[in-house]
């Protein structure tokens, strides 16, 4: 999992402010919300066929789901939202005479592709009238 220092702390007064709410100002901001989740097969296989390659060839196979979620806002002047975005894949196949492809996570010690790969986003946004900035994993 991947966290960004500098907007934690942001991001930890966001959600404490959205808690205290209003119920309200509440339900709009979760009314208005939606999710999605994406499903995404990758396979690359690539073939050397230089005489002086390191390897003859390069295959993986990996399986990456994506959750996406997207507060609505609050009520007034100035809305205030949440998005997250978590992310994950597995590998499905890589041996270690076909991999370097640049489709797998490797891991800091082992050197060998990791076995799994997660990662998660937070984004706060702000919307005045029509305008919205948002800060963080966009």
């Amino acid at each position: 999992m991947t966290r960004h220092p500098s907007t934690l702390p942001a991001l930890t007064c966001l959600l404490a402010g959205t808690c205290t709410l209003s119920g309200a100002a509440h339900a709009v901001f979760l009314n208005d919300s939606k999710a999605s989740i994406e499903a995404r097969n990758m396979y690359i296989n690539r073939d050397f066929r230089q005489h002086s390659a390191p390897q003859s060839k390069a295959e993986e196979w990996a399986q990456g789901f994506t959750l996406r979620y997207e507060s609505g806002f609050t009520e007034g002047t100035v809305g205030v939202g949440v998005d997250a975005i978590g992310q994950t894949a597995i590998k499905l196949d890589s041996s270690r005479d076909r991999r370097n492809t640049g489709l797998l996570a490797f891991g800091a010690q082992s050197l060998e592709p990791e076995d799994t790969y997660s990662e998660l986003g937070l984004t706060a946004k702000l919307r005045v009238s029509k305008s919205v900035l948002k800060l963080g994993t966009l």
